[in-house]
């Protein structure tokens, strides 16, 4: 991963970075193992995240790898 550049807008820090296919194919499964085996106060513990932030985080990724690698072609 490399980070391209960064700014802030509004107190919220965007990142734009340079990921591989492969470490996005990580951080869909760990939050895939997330949402599936923990229940909503541990998901939001364990990520700072509500479940349903979660969640869409969860399917944009999925979305992505679907879209444009050979990664989840067979969900």
């Amino acid at each position: 991963m490399e980070l391209i550049k960064w700014r802030e807008i509004a107190g919220v820090k965007i990142f734009e970075i340079e990921v591989s296919e492969d470490e996005l194919d990580v951080y869909e499964k760990c939050m895939r193992y997330i949402h599936a085996n923990l229940n909503n106060v541990e998901i939001e513990k364990i990520s700072g995240a509500y479940p349903d932030e979660l969640l869409g985080i969860y399917d944009q990724l999925t979305h992505l790898l679907r879209s444009h690698t050979k990664l989840r072609n067979n969900p």
